[in-house]
């Protein structure tokens, strides 16, 4: 996933931890296996280069995360967008090598004028939901729901070996189940980009919820004096603005809060804050060196907000 992993958990004296460690790799390797568009032979990749009027039998994770993607995409108004492979290479975020200048918006990597942009609602299930359509040249990325994912699978193979306190962190994103050793929640602080105005406190007790945080500042691409944000925007075929620089989402799933923060950066600060508050989630914003919430964050920030798992 070309980032870091860490599990932080409880275990019975008794229990293998190289197992353990194992079978925690041997799950990265399936989500790789069928999700990464670094892996030339993964499913993502093999579909991104089917030809068109193909169908293609996709697995149970990899079905769930793109379904799950194309709910958030519709809630979203396709802020999210799981079909932006193509705009991912051309801004130098997928597997081919990154440009050597600033791309154009109306362009792609050969240089040509694109006249077909596919987004998601060109992604088509069969009946039974196993297979996908390749209309031909629709290209998926999952990078800003697939580590989501991984986090709560990682949560629920620790679940299967009846170990119920863990911290699960994959690349700054992070869910916690349970207690540390010694009775305390697991607390995170919630990062910040630097020289921020936060008036409010950003320690978290993570105990049964999740958190994901994408930042501007620190994903980027430079060429020929110039860089750009990894946070791409479907709709104007570019990357976002600059001067929204972090957006962390609460939500008991990671898979979720993972995407969620995505389609909140590309909305940008007012319109991010208004879906955010229409879907009663938990975020914050940073922008131009200040900090935004919602109304759920405030609400929890104050104690007066119940658990409702929303």
């Amino acid at each position: 996933m070309g980032t870091s992993w860490a599990v932080t958990a409880i275990l019975p004296s008794s229990h293998d931890l190289f197992g353990l460690r194992r079978n925690l790799e041997a799950g990265f390797g399936v989500i790789i296996g069928q999700m990464s568009q670094w892996e030339p032979n993964s499913e993502i990749s093999l579909f991104n280069r089917a030809q068109a009027g193909s169908w293609h039998i996709i697995s149970p994770q990899f079905r769930t995360v793109l379904k799950s993607a194309c709910d958030i995409a519709l809630a979203s108004e396709g802020a999210f967008d799981p079909a932006i492979g193509g705009l991912s290479e051309l801004w130098g975020f997928g597997a081919s090598s990154p440009p050597l200048r600033k791309p154009q918006a109306t362009t792609d990597r050969t240089g040509s004028h694109s006249t077909r942009h596919h987004s998601w609602k060109d992604i088509s299930f069969s009946e039974s939901g196993d297979q996908i359509y390749q209309p031909g040249g629709l290209k998926l990325d999952l990078s800003a729901i697939a580590k989501g994912f991984a986090v709560d699978y990682i949560i629920a193979v620790l679940r299967q070996r009846a170990i119920t306190h863990a911290l699960v962190e994959i690349g700054g994103e992070l869910r916690a189940t349970g207690v540390q050793s010694n009775g305390e929640p697991w607390w995170v602080d919630v990062e910040n980009a630097p020289d921020v105005d936060d008036p409010l406190v950003s320690r978290i007790a993570l105990s049964g919820w999740a958190i994901a945080t994408t930042g501007h500042y620190l994903r980027r691409r430079y060429a020929a004096g110039e860089s750009w944000s990894h946070t791409l925007s479907p709709e104007q075929r570019q990357p976002v603005a600059d001067s929204l620089s972090t957006i962390s989402v609460l939500h008991p799933n990671c898979m979720q809060a993972d995407a969620l923060a995505t389609a909140i950066a590309v909305l940008g600060q007012e319109r991010g804050i208004a879906f955010a508050n229409r879907h009663r989630l938990a975020a914050k914003l940073v922008a131009e060196g200040r900090a935004f919430y919602s109304d759920t964050w405030r609400a929890y920030a104050a104690g007066t907000e119940e658990e409702s798992g929303q």
